[in-house]
């Protein structure tokens, strides 16, 4: 019967048009998972000095010299008060929720450009998978923020807001020096 036929296309549609939320929500639970039984830090040098920046507004020291912008530790501010292991975890479960908003934005950017839906469903696994959003479950360091900043960014200059573009730009430098590269 063509109702049923209509039936079976607006079920289709419905689960369809959700994958981009799906493929969001997997990716951030799995980094959750992934932060909450990581097994301890990953040794890079620029995680303790950004999360002693955190540690700082809540009396920690600061390394001497540091060579890091503090935005990203300025976000991790709300854990600060937190012992080094935990607040690592923190760190990676906040990189995990916005490694989740990545793909959501990345599948937005792609449906307000009016690209296919396949199209959008590529980008929204391309963010899914891409190194700078992968391997924040398991490296507390910015560049989760950083992709999510560049596509707020996107996102606010295709809605014409472009004082917030700005602002938001600016606040991009506190997180990364490599963030100069949205002025370019």
């Amino acid at each position: 019967h063509p109702w049923l036929r209509a039936k079976n296309r607006t079920i289709i549609s419905l689960l369809t048009n959700r994958t981009p939320r799906y493929l969001a929500v997997g990716t951030a639970l799995g980094h959750i998972f992934v932060a909450c039984w990581h097994g301890g830090p990953v040794a890079v040098p620029d995680v303790s000095a950004y999360l002693s920046v955190s540690q700082w507004l809540y009396g920690g020291v600061l390394p001497e010299g540091l060579a890091y912008h503090p935005g990203y530790g300025m976000l991790l501010g709300l854990y600060g008060g937190l012992s080094g292991s935990a607040l690592h975890t923190a760190a990676l479960i906040t990189n995990g929720v916005l490694a989740g908003l990545c793909v959501l934005m990345a599948a937005r950017l792609m449906e307000r450009h009016g690209a296919p839906q396949w199209a959008t469903y590529c980008a929204a696994l391309i963010a899914a998978v891409h190194p700078s959003l992968s391997t924040a479950s398991r490296i507390a360091w910015p560049e989760t923020l950083l992709v999510a900043l560049l596509l707020t960014i996107g996102l606010l200059v295709d809605s014409d807001r472009w004082m917030l573009t700005g602002a938001v730009a600016a606040a991009a430098l506190a997180v990364h020096p490599r963030a100069v590269v949205i002025f370019g």
